[in-house]
């Protein structure tokens, strides 16, 4: 029994270690060969790889317990009484006939379970107002082929201004559902690396408020970070909100996209995320007065557009 439970444990670092494997091939064979390489025929054929190479991992463990000693090693031998052969032979063909039933119905369970329906907005983002707390908005668009890589089905982005002070950035994207295959929220603390900035401080906030009927008994936790790049500054702020939720941590967004995709039919959810720049001698204590009621008032206004 203990060989069966190891077998079965064995294939979650299998899994992982070939998955490891073949995301450091597709960084290699990008480095050296370039993007299109790692993205044309490698990157479908890099599955198969995975599943052969967790095969022969998986025979690997297999043949390495079987000269283990168990625990019939260990006990008297007694003496069995064998069942006729035609008993074994049938007993042989059903347990096939099952394991084949599972693998044959898998796909179509995990299709059915994934397949959730969108969830439309509320009311279109085109609608978010450009003036609020006194602040004046211009709507931005962002490059198509960054936006066929984001995934989502709507978006906006907008550059508030306010006399005398620094201008804040108002993105967000949302996704009318999420699934495996990379259209689901991408964290910026990934993104803003890959763009050339470095995270000096990153933490998680919990802002709360009730200074402005915007903002009155509003809460709101977000993650804050503080980014540098050619002597530039900025303040991020940036949070998952949707179907009733608010989340800072990546880990519980995906595990929630799964339990409500289960439960709740639906993984539709929004990034939202802010960016003030920074002067040179500016405390981020002093931007953030300027950007938590900011956030708040911009997380509030939001509820009326998603789901």
């Amino acid at each position: 029994f203990w060989k069966r439970l190891v077998l079965i444990l064995a294939t979650i670092p299998i899994s992982i270690a070939a998955n490891v494997l073949r995301i450091a091939g597709t960084g290699i064979i990008g480095l050296y060969w370039g993007e299109k390489a790692a993205q044309g025929f490698f990157h479908s054929f890099s599955g198969w790889i995975v599943f052969l190479v967790c095969l022969g991992l998986f025979a690997l463990v297999n043949l390495v317990l079987k000269y283990l000693p168990g625990a019939g090693s260990r006990t008297k031998r007694t003496l069995v009484v064998s069942p006729p052969a035609h008993s074994k032979t049938k007993n042989s063909w059903v347990l096939v006939g099952l394991a084949a039933a599972i693998v044959l119905s898998t796909p179509l369970v995990v299709g059915s379970l994934g397949a959730v329906p969108p969830i439309p907005l509320e009311k279109s983002l085109d609608a978010f107002p450009l003036t609020f707390q006194g602040y004046t908005g211009t709507r931005e668009t962002m490059d198509p082929e960054i936006w066929e890589q984001v995934g989502a089905q709507d978006y906006i982005l907008i550059n508030y201004q306010k006399e005398y002070r620094s201008p804040i950035n108002f993105y967000v994207a949302y996704y009318e559902y999420q699934k495996k295959g990379g259209d689901f929220v991408h964290s910026p603390r990934l993104c803003l690396p890959g763009a050339g900035w470095l995270i000096q401080a990153n933490h998680v906030r919990h802002l709360t408020s009730d200074q402005t009927p915007e903002t009155r008994n509003t809460s709101l936790e977000l993650n804050e970070l503080l980014i540098t790049k050619n002597g530039r500054r900025q303040l991020v702020y940036f949070w998952y909100q949707g179907r009733g939720r608010n989340f800072t941590n990546e880990f519980a967004a995906k595990f929630y996209m799964v339990w409500d995709g289960l439960f709740r039919r639906r993984t539709d959810g929004a990034l939202v995320r802010v960016v003030m720049p920074l002067s040179d001698d500016q405390p981020v204590e002093e931007a953030r007065k300027i950007t938590d009621p900011f956030a708040l008032t911009a997380a509030e206004m939001l509820k009326e557009y998603l789901p």
